[in-house]
């Protein structure tokens, strides 16, 4: 097993560099055993992806689908993070609260696709369509996660 294969102790992120270069890392002790057994541990650096330390993971050749909880609209765009290994794609749809569906300009077929790697990049629906109209209000995000490569969704935001 790894050295950090079962638990880890993360100490708070730091940066390092100036301008373009700065890089985020984190200092993290990590074990190869339960908590509460025996293990090895030994100390780590971790650098970070912007916005990417944890994510919602597609396998390669699967499909994932969900629906969050209510959010409250504080722009008239969405931005994500992911990574692609392979061919895969992000589509996001667009559920105000008390609907059952999204309006057929921000519904899944609306979205167009996320296919690259991308750090919180808006995400784009057809027709220019936007959620001016849902400012303020609350809504749910449908996500689809689709292709046969691997899709690694870190964050889903408002703004870009």
């Amino acid at each position: 097993d790894a050295f950090d294969s079962h638990i880890i102790f993360a100490a708070k992120p730091f940066q390092y560099g100036t301008g373009d270069a700065v890089e985020e890392y984190l200092y993290y002790m990590g074990g190869d055993g339960p908590h509460d057994g025996e293990r090895d541990s030994a100390f780590g650096l971790a650098k970070l992806r912007p916005h990417g330390f944890a994510c919602v993971r597609k396998e390669a050749g699967a499909s994932v689908y969900f629906r969050t909880p209510s959010l409250l609209v504080t722009s008239a765009t969405l931005a994500a993070t992911a990574d692609f290994i392979g061919e895969g794609s992000l589509r996001l749809g667009v559920v105000p609260d008390g609907a059952d569906t999204s309006p057929p300009e921000l519904d899944l077929d609306s979205s167009v696709a996320l296919t690259a790697d991308a750090t919180d990049v808006p995400m784009v629906f057809l027709e220019d369509a936007d959620l001016t109209s849902l400012i303020g209000t609350t809504v749910q995000l449908v996500v689809s996660l689709e292709g046969e490569g691997e899709v690694l969704l870190y964050t889903l935001g408002f703004g870009a």
